[in-house]
Parts: C-alpha cells; structure tokens; sequence
C-alpha cells in the first residue's frame, strides 16, 4: 500500500478548487429560477412543412401604409419615433400596417430588399405589385406627406 502525504496548504487548495468547481456547475446549469443570456434568446420555430401557398396579408379597402422593419435593425429603431408619431396623426384616416419586414413569407411575398421600408399601396395590399415606396428623410411631417400624397 501506498500513503500520500498532503500538507495543509495542498489540501486547502484542492478543497478550493472542487468549490469554485461545483460553484461554477450549479449556476451554469443547475440554478433553474435563472436563465443565461443564450436561454433568453427568441428561439427560431421550427420550419413548418405545408403544401398550402404563402400566406398573404388581409385584404383591405382604399390605400395602406405599409412599414417593413426589422426588430434588430437599428435604422428601424431610429425610425420609429416619426412613424408612431405619422400612426397618431393618421388614425382612422387611413389604413396603417407594420410588418415584420424578415419574415421569409412576408419578404418573399412583397419582395422588400431591406428594412426599413415604407411602402403605399393606393388600391390596397391585394395589389401588390402596385406599390410607392417612400424615399424621403425620416420626420414624420415627411411620412404624413408620403402617405396623404404618395409621393415623397
């Protein structure tokens, strides 16, 4: 048989290690009331495998404003002060949609290139293809012009 003799300081230390050790596994993994960073992320959903065609937006009658944005997009955010403030002013003179604009079904069915992008659709979304898109500053005077005139 063998003895192994260990001074006090090696088994301090060695006691200390296997501490910060099960310190470190239980708020790693095991502390449930807490989630890391990755845990709080938006998790994607998984691809649905239909044979239905791309949903499409509701109809809607008379000219829509449409705003393609991006929930990580920091032109977006820049953005959105001017357009809530263009929404408060419009309310119930006019239909006012806000997409978002990376949703593959939403992109692909209006064919946007990127986001933020405001669009007028004069005889509604069901005419897709007949569209304005907005090209002006970002002040919401700017947008309410846009969206009463159609042009920018």
């Amino acid at each position: 048989m063998v003895m192994i003799k260990v001074d006090t300081v090696t088994l301090v230390m060695i006691a200390g290690g296997v501490l910060l050790a099960a310190l470190a596994i239980y708020y790693l993994f095991w502390k449930p009331d807490q989630k890391s960073d990755f845990q709080n992320m938006p998790q994607p959903s998984p691809p649905q495998h239909q044979t239905k065609p791309q949903p499409r937006p509701p109809p809607q009658s008379g000219p829509v404003l449409v705003l393609f944005y991006g929930n990580n997009c920091p032109h977006c955010h820049t953005l959105m002060p001017a357009w809530n403030e263009m929404k408060q002013s419009l309310a119930g003179k006019m239909n006012i949609k806000e997409i978002e604009g990376q949703n593959p079904e939403m992109s692909n069915y209006a064919q946007i290139k990127g986001v933020p992008t405001v669009r007028l659709y004069p005889k509604g979304v069901e005419e897709h293809d007949q569209f304005v898109e907005y090209s002006g500053d970002r002040s919401s005077q700017s947008l309410i012009k846009f969206a009463t005139t159609g042009s920018s």
